[in-house]
């Protein structure tokens, strides 16, 4: 019930690294991994204390849906129905929400993001963000052949297939070598930064024992950095809960703990030299920033010289800061 009691503070926080992460990785493909992590015919799990599990299912329903309003009504909901238990169990009052996160609140926010929806494109902007921070999390070695191949739109039909091909196999023994050199010959050199890591990566593995192949594997599915992050934040929570200090770690320092762990306040970032656990992590958490960059970019050039101009642009900051 105390864990629960912070959520919304967490939602919160998944929500701002929206508005935090330049490189790109394509076309975005059909969204057959959207419901890996959050199923819109299931509907929303109820409050968990698996931050990397809120984390996906928000990205999941991001990219589901191109909206932020239906994980916004699920948070509320739930404050809803704990406090109704809360309430039945003690007789006391429950209300984990700031004081300004009125329903009155929510519902001028989501009428003011529809309003903006049309000019900002936040429908794709929210699709991309959902993609994007599923990858950041677990990492592009675990997206499907389906998804890799749909993002390599400079292969033609041929290419493609045999790209797809070479995909399914998870790594490269001796008797493939032929085939791989042939596609590294023309087509690879089309190929996004995503899909040479993927090739480069199975010939890697290829390299390894058996052993040390299969225990690379099995860490892989576990995600990237960001899930260490999160973890690390949870047990930070855990540890001081129920201590003196248990308001000192709270969804503030899970944005700082993200923002310092995936380098959000650079302007640049080098991934040379990096492992694919950090590498796609930053990658993806600044692919985030960037979409949002532009349209900040946007709105300083274009809206802010119009007529009330200035007051539109400080509705916008407002909202994204709430």
């Amino acid at each position: 019930m105390i864990h629960n009691s912070l959520i919304f503070r967490y939602c919160a926080s998944a929500l701002a690294l929206l508005t935090i992460g330049s490189a790109n990785i394509g076309a975005t493909p059909e969204r057959p991994q959207a419901v890996a992590y959050y199923n819109p015919e299931l509907g929303f799990k109820p409050a968990q204390r698996d931050f990397t599990k809120i984390f996906l299912q928000l990205a999941g329903s991001l990219e589901h849906h191109s909206t932020p309003e239906p994980y916004i009504r699920h948070v509320m909901a739930e404050h809803r129905r704990i406090g109704e238990k809360y309430k039945a169990a003690t007789g006391k009052h429950y209300n984990a929400r700031p004081e300004y996160l009125t329903e009155t609140f929510v519902e001028n926010l989501l009428t003011n993001w529809k309003k903006l929806t049309p000019g900002l494109k936040l429908d794709e902007l929210s699709q991309k963000a959902g993609r994007n921070m599923r990858l950041a999390i677990m990492g592009s070695w675990n997206m499907p052949v389906a998804e890799l191949v749909a993002i390599e739109t400079q292969l033609n039909d041929k290419e493609a297939a045999t790209y797809r091909r070479l995909l399914e196999k998870p790594f490269f023994e001796k008797t493939d070598a032929g085939a791989v050199d042939a596609f590294y010959a023309s087509p690879y050199e089309r190929l996004t930064d995503v899909g040479k890591s993927h090739l480069s990566r199975r010939v890697w593995l290829g390299t390894k024992p058996n052993s040390e192949r299969s225990r690379i594997i099995k860490d892989n599915m576990g995600g990237s950095l960001v899930v260490k992050l999160l973890n690390n934040h949870h047990h930070a929570l855990m540890k001081y809960l129920s201590s003196e200090d248990a308001d000192s770690v709270n969804g503030d320092t899970l944005l700082v703990t993200l923002k310092d762990g995936l380098k959000l306040e650079q302007a640049e970032i080098d991934l040379k030299g990096l492992d694919e656990y950090e590498r796609d992590a930053l990658r993806f958490s600044h692919v985030i920033k960037w979409e949002f960059d532009q349209r900040f970019k946007y709105i300083r050039s274009e809206v802010k010289s119009t007529e009330n101009g200035e007051k539109t642009v400080k509705s916008v900051y407002a909202m994204v800061d709430n």
